[in-house]
């Protein structure tokens, strides 16, 4: 639950962290559209106050806190999914954007090297590669 301490001339802000807080933890995953929706605010009011910087810090700190709790989770259970190639991938990536202490901009990209099962050679979809395409010569 946020609580965040208001200034006398912030009751508006205040109004729409009450309004934020009972939407319950849906809310920390809503844009300002979806919050318009749920409630009598319009998406310009839930802008501004989701760009508040107090608010945005908030919010930041609650991502950084719900990753870490779904890492944990994960490894928790590892050796069960040692074999799955998902979890490995999901794994670097989660774990690249908690050691970056936020979520970086533009696309990352996760590749690997898995060899291919009788069936998957036998497959008409699959492309058996003979060298590392990303590899630079030099």
């Amino acid at each position: 639950m946020m609580d965040l301490e208001w200034k006398a001339g912030e009751q508006d802000l205040k109004n729409l962290q009450d309004a934020f807080n009972e939407l319950g933890n849906d809310a920390l995953f809503m844009s300002h559209y979806e919050l318009e929706s749920r409630t009598t605010y319009t998406a310009a009011e839930w802008r501004r106050f989701l760009t508040n910087p107090a608010v945005s810090d908030w919010l930041n700190e609650e991502h950084q806190l719900l990753r870490q709790t779904e890492l944990k989770k994960m490894t928790r259970n590892i050796s069960q999914n040692a074999k799955s190639v998902g979890t490995s991938q999901m794994l670097a990536a989660l774990q690249k954007t908690l050691d970056t202490g936020s979520a970086r901009e533009g696309p990352i990209f996760v590749y690997g090297y898995i060899p291919l099962n009788p069936d998957e050679e036998k497959a008409p979809n699959a492309t058996k590669v003979p060298s590392d395409p990303f590899r630079i010569k030099g």
